[in-house]
């Protein structure tokens, strides 16, 4: 039977946008769709899958309705699978793949891609921006940040009644949310708490990355749109750096993140 095109715009369940701003999503079917911004139009992919995570165009991962796990570049004509079950994964533009399965045991794939490794705690869903940068939702909708120097799960604290149903952690570190009635949250590091964004549209799943946000409407109504490039105000210190530099009050590391914008001075740098 010849397939269809999809529509110009079609409906999603589940839109992921990578560090090197690569979107794709998918619909009520488990069909798999691209998003062309040159063409502001949307090419359906071959498969089937209930979720996807893009880290870059060179990492696509995704999970099928008997949670399956799948990857592919955007070059790749197939889908490899990958042993294991898990009903959310979330792959970072460096390589590093979270997630969580049916029970809500959460694992991360170890450093040669050839296994999964358990991990402690329990969440329905996680994220993951690089291998510094993880964070979740567990079951309550309580919010956790992976510390990675002590191997545990940190909560964080936020005037969020009834916490978040998802939060996205991008490349750069910008973390974004939506709580239960599908407000839009983003992050401060700078006052370690959570700012409603009320020109954003009400949206179940949010993810940001190269400059720009995707959404999803509860009618299944994709949401792009260009946001602001967080910048830090120098020295940042904030938990799971990439780099210590020192000098930060109370012991706490003092860091920048690779591709975050720093103002130093009055002027705005990159970390590279």
């Amino acid at each position: 039977k010849e397939q269809k095109p999809p529509p110009a715009t079609p409906n999603l369940d589940h839109i992921s946008i990578g560090a090197d701003g690569t979107i794709w999503g998918i619909d009520a079917s488990d069909n798999i769709y691209s998003y062309s911004e040159s063409s502001s139009s949307w090419s359906q992919i071959n498969g089937a899958l209930k979720q996807i995570s893009v880290g870059s165009s060179s990492k696509i991962w995704g999970v099928t309705v008997k949670d399956n796990i799948f990857y592919r570049t955007a070059d790749d004509t197939a889908w490899t699978q990958v042993s294991g079950s898990l009903k959310y994964v979330s792959v970072a533009s460096d390589g590093t793949v979270w997630g969580v399965n049916l029970v809500n045991n959460v694992y991360r794939r170890n450093s040669d891609n050839t296994a999964w490794v358990h991990v402690s705690g329990s969440l329905v869903q996680v994220s993951t921006g690089t291998s510094a940068m993880i964070w979740g939702i567990n079951s309550a909708g309580n919010i956790y940040q992976r510390n990675i120097a002590s191997g545990s799960w940190t909560q964080i604290s936020g005037a969020l009644s009834g916490g978040l149903s998802y939060v996205h952690v991008s490349a750069t570190g910008d973390v974004w949310g939506v709580d239960l009635v599908n407000n839009v949250y983003r992050y401060s590091w700078e006052n370690s708490g959570w700012i409603q964004q009320s020109t954003i549209p009400a949206l179940v799943q949010v993810e940001t990355n190269n400059g720009k946000l995707v959404g999803i409407t509860a009618s299944g109504e994709v949401h792009i749109q260009d946001i602001d490039v967080h910048i830090f105000e120098y020295p940042s210190c904030f938990p799971n750096c990439l780099v210590n530099n020192g000098g930060c009050p109370n012991g706490t590391p003092c860091h920048q993140r690779k591709g975050a914008v720093y103002r130093v001075s009055g002027a705005c740098y990159k970390a590279i």
